[in-house]
């Protein structure tokens, strides 16, 4: 017989995304749930499972069999125990007790209501919803008050971006575009470099703006010149932003350069323009940053800038993206980017960008103990990258790494 006991409503509120939940609405779950005893050696989740439901370890030591092969312990008090484990259906985990183990099984219907009260709750503009530690903050006081009054100083997307996109969507000779990246010699660099790369390259030489544009496709040529220009807003003479600025774009082209891999994989979705996505994905980060050089104190306070910018960027982002007349494609991944559980009906660019960043994160210590695994979120899954053999979903992006760092090369120009 099972060992069973019951759970407080505190020790769910410290759960995600049990969190949103109402205190009246824990209580009347508390009294649902019944706390379970595994052994050691007790199989809690097996690969290929299917009951709909997620796994909340609470006390005790566990191990995950991961598709990938890997192997991953953990005890109570781990970060990643706070989170749901194994929100999918079947399952795509084997997880095991290495001692005995206090847990619980929750619908997984309850956890994706959850989240989407989340996303719609992140998305008003009302300020009893504002986390009292941005309260009392002027940097998030002076953007929120500009964003709710449509004031918000936004960076422009340079002069030779827009002419270059004009020019192409509106059917300019081919010879005028060519003059118009003339005017830019380390654009032209770019360009001839980029036809000549090993994404690119034929039998012969492109020595010629021309001979870049006709071997790479004036679409291909149009979402360059655009992360090309994107660079330059990426900086600033503010010792304290400074870094921030610098750690932001090589996070932003470690992502696009994985997105495109992706994309040249999955054949459905356009590799130059899962690049630009994953290069913008992170653009609302940019005002928010610019505005803190107005506030010293809190430019120095990593903490209350890193509030500010999670609190904010989503919806900046989208903003910036309208207004520089990108489709509704880019302002959704912008708006989803850390929406790890997002399901929409049918894989987007959205989905690709997300797995592209989660992948960028993969051995980083830190941030492994707040995320979900890669292979635990539905856009991985939607994505076919699990289809078959769920490890060489994982394999195409490390056998794509020359590509990657190829990718990266070229943006750092």
């Amino acid at each position: 017989m099972k060992e069973e006991a019951s759970i407080q409503p505190q020790t769910l509120a410290e759960l995600f995304p049990l969190c949103f939940m109402t205190e009246a609405e824990r209580h009347m779950l508390a009294e649902q749930l019944t706390v379970l005893k595994g052994k050691k050696g007790k199989c809690l989740v097996e690969t290929g499972g299917s009951d709909n439901k997620a796994l909340y370890v609470l006390n005790g030591k566990i191990q995950l069999d991961l598709p990938d092969g890997q192997t991953q312990i953990y005890e109570s008090d781990a970060p990643h125990l706070k989170s749901p484990l194994s929100f999918s259906n079947p399952h795509k985990v084997t997880i095991t007790c290495l001692s005995t183990v206090e847990y619980f099984r929750l619908e997984n219907h309850v956890i994706a209501n959850l989240l989407e009260r989340k996303n719609a709750n992140k998305n008003q503009t009302d300020d009893h919803g504002l986390q009292e530690h941005l309260r009392d903050n002027p940097l998030f006081a002076a953007i929120y008050q500009d964003l709710i009054e449509d004031n918000l100083v936004i960076p422009t997307l340079p002069k030779i971006a827009v002419g270059v996109r004009k020019a192409i969507e509106n059917d300019v000779p081919v010879r005028k575009i060519e003059l118009l990246i003339q005017a830019d010699p380390a654009l032209a660099t770019l360009l001839i470099k980029t036809a000549n790369s090993a994404l690119y390259r034929t039998r012969n030489t492109a020595t010629t703006i021309e001979q870049a544009i006709m071997r790479m496709g004036l679409r291909t040529v149009k979402h360059l010149v655009t992360s090309y220009s994107l660079k330059h807003l990426f900086k600033t003479e503010h010792n304290a932003i400074k870094s921030r600025m610098k750690d932001l774009w090589i996070h932003s082209t470690e992502v696009a350069a994985v997105s495109y891999v992706l994309a040249r994989h999955l054949r459905q979705f356009d590799p130059e323009q899962a690049l630009l996505m994953g290069l913008l994905h992170n653009i609302g980060t940019l005002p928010v940053l610019c505005y803190a050089e107005r506030y010293p104190e809190i430019a120095s306070e990593q903490d209350k800038l890193d509030a500010t910018v999670n609190s904010l960027k989503a919806e900046v982002g989208a903003i910036i993206l309208a207004k520089w007349q990108f489709s509704q494609d880019f302002i959704t991944v912008a708006k989803e980017s850390e929406n790890w559980m997002r399901d929409s009906s049918a894989p987007d660019y959205a989905d690709l960008v997300l797995v592209a960043k989660l992948h960028t994160y993969i051995g980083r210590e830190q941030q492994a103990k707040i995320l979900p695994q890669l292979y635990s979120v539905p856009a991985f899954h939607k994505l076919g990258l699990d289809q078959d053999d769920p490890n060489k979903g994982l394999a195409i992006i490390a056998d794509a790494n020359e590509q990657i760092n190829e990718v990266r090369s070229l943006l750092s120009l």
